[in-house]
């Protein structure tokens, strides 16, 4: 005759057995997310590379500007990287979801290695040209620029030239720029979550600052430094041109006129 066993014995074991269920369910859960995060990351990632795999994207029509600095730098300290603007490199030319964009530039001079720093826009008319003078930052790096208040709002459709100067000595004349052309374009922005969308429409300006501002936000993210490579690559720009950093957190500000 078999013993039969207590019923706290039978209890014990199917609680047991339910724990080994719910943890293996649990890893198997767990597990599965992290597949399905690492095949959406690897998707983003084969999607920026097909950007290049498949020929560069048609970012619009040619205009003419320099995407790396042009002009004398007899006066100029020397640097690793050339002064650069992050505007595609085949075109020089952007679109925008914004009235007052943010200009990102790569910037291998500081305040005080430079006599001035000038941006001016226009749309190649002579009923819209403004200027400003502007301080730059204390270190090198990608830097942000956004229309200031004392500048007119862009108007939709139209093309607007934008030029950043740099005067490295009050003994030079002549500065050197970089210049690119920039498309305001009014959109409902409900639509555009991400820099992905942006880069999926082709809103080039808008991309870089959206990411731009990530990387800033969680610098040391290794995720975000790779998606900053492949935007850049799928601009055209040249990554022996730029370095990958620093995002500098200050924005470049309008040096206004003084009082005195």
């Amino acid at each position: 005759m078999h013993n039969k066993k207590p019923c706290w014995q039978s209890t014990y074991h199917a609680l047991l057995m339910l724990i080994v269920i719910a943890t293996i369910t649990v890893t198997t859960n767990s597990n599965l997310a992290h597949s399905i995060l690492h095949a959406a990351t690897v998707n983003r990632r084969e999607n920026n590379i097909g950007l290049k795999a498949q020929g560069k994207p048609d970012w619009g029509e040619r205009h003419d500007g320099n995407q790396a600095v042009a002009g004398t730098r007899e006066y100029c300290p020397k640097t690793d990287y050339p002064l650069t603007t992050l505007v595609p490199k085949e075109v020089n030319w952007s679109l925008t979801t914004q009235s007052r964009p943010t200009f990102w530039l790569y910037m291998p001079y500081t305040a005080e290695q430079v006599s001035s720093a000038v941006f001016v826009i226009d749309d190649e008319t002579s009923d819209f040209y403004h200027e400003v003078q502007v301080t730059l930052s204390r270190e090198p790096g990608f830097v942000r620029f956004t229309l200031p208040d004392s500048i007119p709002a862009l108007l939709s459709s139209r093309d607007y030239r934008w030029t950043f100067k740099v005067f490295c000595s009050e003994d030079s004349l002549t500065p050197i720029f970089v210049r690119g052309f920039v498309q305001f374009n009014e959109v409902e922005h409900s639509h555009l979550q991400d820099y992905q969308t942006y880069l999926d429409r082709l809103i080039w300006l808008d991309a870089v600052d959206v990411l731009a501002m990530q990387r800033l936000n969680d610098p040391s993210n290794t995720m975000l430094i790779d998606e900053w490579r492949w935007l850049l690559m799928s601009g055209g720009i040249d990554l022996t041109d730029v370095p990958l950093g620093p995002i500098i957190d200050a924005p470049l500000m309008v040096n206004e006129p003084s009082n005195e």
